[in-house]
C-alpha cells in the first residue's frame, strides 16, 4: 500500500493546491486517502479541471490515467480510488485539450493491468464513440488490450451490435459484467446514429435481439450448468480419493 502521510486542510486552499504542476503524482497518487476526505467534506470538487500549462483541462483520474502511470510506474495507479471516483460521480468522459478521455489514456497506456478499471468505465458509461482531436475513438487506438478476448468482443459490437447474438455464454452465467460493458457499448454505438427513420427501426431491431438473446442464452447457459454440476462433482470425488 501506498504510504500515507499526515496533510492538513490548509494545505489544499485554494483547490489549485492540490493539482499544482509540481505534485501531481506525491499528491494524488500517494493521497488517495486524504483526497477522498477532502471530497467527502466538499473541500475538493470531484470534478474540478486543471488549469495550469501542463494539465490544463485535466480532471482527478484524467491526471491518474494520464501522468500517475507515466512509463512502468504502475504500483501508482491506485486502483480501489479510481473505482471510488468512478462509483462517485466524477466526470468519466471528460476530455481534455487533445480530446482524450480517461478510457483513451488507458488505451494508450497498452497494458492489461488496467483492463479492471476499464471495465469499469465501460461499465458505468463511458462513451466509448467519443473522439479524441485526431478522429479517433477508444477502439481506434492502437493497443495491446485489444488482444484481449473480452475487449475483441467489445470492439466487434463496436463495429456491429447484432454480433451481440455471438457472445459466448460466460457472459450470460459467470462474467454479467461484461455483459452489462457489452451492452454500453451498442448504448453508445445507437446514440452515435444519425435521428433518422431508418435508425430508429435498427434501434428497435437490435434492442428486440438484445432481449432475445439474453432470454435464449440465460437458459443455455442454465442448461449447461446444470450438466456441468454433476461432472464438478465427480471430479471433487476423484480428488478425494488421491489425498494424502
Amino acid at each position: 500500500m501506498f504510504k500515507k502521510n499526515k496533510v492538513s486542510k490548509d494545505e489544499f486552499k485554494p483547490t489549485e493546491r492540490v493539482f499544482d504542476d509540481t505534485i501531481p503524482v506525491s499528491i494524488i497518487c500517494k493521497q488517495t486517502t486524504e483526497i477522498k476526505s477532502l471530497i467527502e467534506n466538499g473541500l475538493i470538487d470531484i470534478n474540478y479541471r486543471m488549469k495550469n500549462d501542463y494539465h490544463n483541462g485535466y480532471n482527478i483520474l484524467m491526471e491518474m490515467t494520464w501522468h500517475a502511470v507515466d512509463g512502468d510506474s504502475f504500483d501508482l495507479f491506485d486502483k480501489e480510488f479510481a473505482d471510488y471516483l468512478i462509483t462517485n460521480g466524477i466526470d468519466i468522459n471528460a476530455q481534455d485539450n487533445n480530446g482524450n478521455t480517461c478510457l483513451m489514456n488507458l488505451f494508450v497506456k497498452n497494458n492489461h493491468y488496467f483492463k479492471d478499471t476499464i471495465k469499469k468505465l465501460i461499465l458505468n458509461g463511458a462513451d466509448t464513440h467519443i473522439k479524441n482531436n485526431r478522429g479517433k475513438s477508444v477502439f481506434e487506438i492502437e493497443s495491446s488490450i485489444h488482444d484481449d478476448s473480452d475487449i475483441e468482443n467489445l470492439i466487434k459490437l463496436d463495429k456491429n451490435p447484432e454480433e451481440f447474438k455471438n457472445l459466448p455464454l460466460d457472459f450470460f452465467d459467470e462474467n454479467k459484467e461484461m455483459l452489462l460493458c457489452s451492452i454500453n457499448v451498442i448504448k453508445c454505438k445507437l446514440k452515435s446514429l444519425e435521428p433518422t427513420k431508418a435508425s430508429f427501426d435498427y434501434v428497435e431491431f437490435i434492442v428486440g435481439l438484445i432481449n432475445e438473446t439474453i432470454e435464449t442464452k440465460t437458459k443455455q447457459a442454465l442448461e449447461l450448468l446444470d450438466q456441468q454440476e454433476p461432472f464438478n462433482n465427480k471430479i471433487e470425488e476423484m480428488f478425494d480419493e488421491i489425498k494424502l
